[in-house]
């Protein structure tokens, strides 16, 4: 794995929870919560078999739990694509995965 891809959707999903942890709890926890996204990311690009497939959403689909949110993302030879960061009450949906 070289790098990490960031889907217009997942950037919208993390704008989202920054705003949501910003509006209640603070920019100091908002900054911790990105720090940790950050780094489950770098995990998952030197590991990408350290989350758990969901190939029953989308072919090549892997989820992993950080805090109150699921990442998805797909490995690929040269990149990991984060599709999607929802949060774990989130019913996954075929439809939040489309490609």
């Amino acid at each position: 794995m070289f790098r990490i891809d960031v889907s217009v959707e997942a950037e919208e999903d993390i704008d989202e929870i920054a705003d949501y942890t910003t509006r209640t709890w603070g920019w100091r926890q908002t900054d911790q919560y990105l720090a940790k996204l950050e780094d489950c990311f770098g995990l998952l690009v030197r590991n990408p078999a350290a989350g758990r497939r969901c190939e029953f959403i989308r072919p090549g689909l892997y989820r992993f739990e950080i805090g109150k949110h699921v990442v998805s993302y797909i490995p690929r030879p040269a990149e990991l694509l984060i599709v999607r960061v929802l949060h774990q009450q989130m019913v996954p949906a075929k439809s939040r995965f489309e490609e």
